[in-house]
């Protein structure tokens, strides 16, 4: 008898009350009741009527997140989906960064909507400079009115200058809602770089280049800049992700071969004799090849138990995002249970596909494994018929690992064969256990040999042959399970056997049948399959849930056909 493990969920509840609050640079209390996205406004200095008012002093301007949200999304049930930004918890605005300095940004908000957001819910890259991030995050399921802080970690460039990074949330299905969050960091220069001493340009005298602009090929192989030329210029650099380039003066053309993909800032300064800087130009480009192009990305999958146990049903999850820019159309799915299985575990076919930035959950449900694994690596792949024109085609799978771990045995029918009460018929008689093999009124006992399948017995298989007549029967009930352990059935216990003949049973032809005897149900036949030689190893699977809270024992038995001959019938394991 198996009891599946049990997951103790803990429920942490923090309540947070707030006193008194400090304005941070750069950032400032909100009125009470305002919710804000992450934003700033400049307003002007409050106005004094007083007519002691003091002396007029220097204007400053007072930076304050602006006093609006974005709209509300609709969501399940009529709910809304809203979010409102509280604090930045870590790298405040415009914070000094080295080149290439890995760091985690982390946001404080608050769940302002009226939408539980649900298991699946992420933080997610919207625009501007990635800084070396993942797509998204997973946030935790948070209720109306809580808060949460969202960590995501970040590398800064590798080139001096500012930088944004821009975000927002995302519901299971795709749907992005809440203000846009961002992370905005300053990169400085290379401290034991040659010094560039900027010309404050005169009359007659160096000017920057101007009109700096650059196009990407159409297979994002290069991308050719173009500028108009400087005045009194000794040369160029040219600066940007992974460029640094030296060019000679009275150039105004160059073309950056293998750029990166993605968002790329890219600054052009002209030099004077000495080094000295006459001025600079930036100009961003996009390196994206395939833009209005689909992109199939299996973006988790999740196990309902979070560790599979063998032997047992398992609820799998896999989630599908379309990150193009396009429409997908039909596509297909397939989740392997173990990497190098034979055979697809689950296969989907999404005829409708998945609009552009929409996302979908599709569920493998009462997937069994049949036997624990210490490690093994499953597999789900999207698009496997390569049906979908995408913008890109190495990103179609996803793996993971995983452990799947054997169910806790409450009771082990074939070790505890020697004190059940074993009978056989027809007509009725008591048999002994460890009975003789020759003994034509049937007998129970531990059997060694191979099994028909070839495979060697490993430890006990409980051999049960019924009484060599037509028709005839022999059962084993074990009273032990309620009197002894007192066994009494809770709610995801289940029985399972593998059955099958010894090898040379040719004639072999029985069925096998479990009885459930319970304290209020009375005697239930919970499984009878019949099985005859060749057949292979057959395996019984019952859920008992619905006897929950009922004390019950159990009853195997074997039952011949119309000829009893070579019915070498076997439990090989039965739990």
């Amino acid at each position: 008898m198996k009891k599946r493990r049990r997951n103790l969920l803990t429920i942490v509840l923090i309540l947070l009350f707030v006193a008194l609050a400090c304005n941070l640079p750069g950032k400032a209390t909100t009125p009470s009741g305002t919710e804000v996205a992450q934003s700033s406004a400049t307003l002007p200095p409050t106005a004094t009527t007083a007519s002691d008012a003091p002396a007029p002093t220097p204007t400053t301007q007072v930076v304050l997140p602006t006093p609006t949200e974005a709209p509300a999304v609709e969501g399940e049930g009529g709910c809304t989906l809203r979010a409102a930004y509280v604090a930045d918890v870590t790298v405040p605005d415009d914070m000094v960064m080295e080149k290439g300095e890995d760091f985690v940004k982390t946001w404080r908000i608050r769940n302002s909507g009226t939408c539980t957001w649900e298991e699946g819910t992420l933080f997610a890259y919207v625009s501007k400079e990635p800084m070396g991030a993942p797509v998204s995050v997973k946030v935790p399921v948070t209720a109306p009115g809580a808060q949460v802080d969202i960590s995501v970690n970040m590398k800064a460039p590798t080139v001096p200058g500012t930088y944004r990074s821009n975000w927002q949330l995302e519901d299971p299905k795709g749907t992005r809602f809440g203000g846009v969050f961002y992370v905005q960091i300053v990169v400085e220069g290379d401290a034991t770089a040659t010094p560039t001493v900027t010309v404050t340009p005169t009359p007659g005298g160096p000017t920057p280049p101007t009109n700096f602009i650059g196009a990407v090929a159409a297979d994002c192989s290069s991308v050719a800049f173009t500028w108009t030329g400087a005045t009194g210029e000794a040369g160029y650099r040219i600066e940007g992700p992974g460029l640094t380039e030296s060019i000679p003066a009275d150039t105004e053309a160059y073309t950056w071969n293998s750029p990166p993909a993605g968002n790329a800032t890219v600054t052009l300064i002209a030099l004077a004799p000495g080094n000295t800087e006459i001025g600079r130009v930036s100009t961003t480009v996009n390196v994206a090849c395939g833009v209005n192009k689909p992109d199939l990305v299996v973006e988790s999958m999740t196990f309902d138990p979070s560790t599979p146990v063998a032997y047992l049903p398992l609820k799998v999850t896999v989630r599908v995002k379309n990150q193009g820019t396009a429409d997908s159309g039909a596509f297909v799915l397939r989740w392997w249970g173990g990497k190098n299985f034979s055979s697809v575990s689950c296969e989907w076919n999404v005829g409708g596909g998945l609009t552009a930035g929409s996302a979908s959950n599709l569920v493998c449900d009462n997937f069994t494994y049949n036997s624990p694994y210490g490690s093994l690596t499953t597999k789900a792949q999207v698009d496997v018929a390569n049906g979908v024109d995408e913008s890109d085609e190495n990103n179609n799978i996803l793996e993971a690992g995983i452990s799947v771990v054997n169910p806790q045995t409450f009771y082990d029918f074939v070790e505890k064969a020697p004190v059940a009460s074993w009978q056989a018929g027809d007509p009725t008689v008591n048999l002994s256990w460890n009975g003789d093999s020759g003994d034509n009124t049937g007998f129970a006992l531990w059997a060694t040999g191979q099994l028909e399948t070839g495979a060697a017995i490993q430890g006990h298989c409980l051999e049960t042959h019924p009484r060599w007549v037509a028709n005839g029967w022999i059962s084993g009930a074990y009273t032990d399970l309620y009197n002894n352990a007192g066994y009494v059935v809770e709610r995801g216990d289940t029985f399972r056997a593998t059955v099958g003949f010894l090898q040379g049973a040719a004639a072999g032809n029985v069925t096998y049948k479990v009885v459930l005897r319970t304290t209020s149900s009375g005697n239930v036949t919970i499984a009878q399959i019949n099985d005859g030689y060749g057949d292979g190893l057959k395996t019984i699977s019952v859920d008992l849930s619905q006897y929950d809270g009922q004390g019950a024992d159990v009853i195997l038995s074997v039952s011949a056909g119309s000829d009893a001959a070579q019915d070498w019938a076997c439990w090989i394991r039965a739990v």
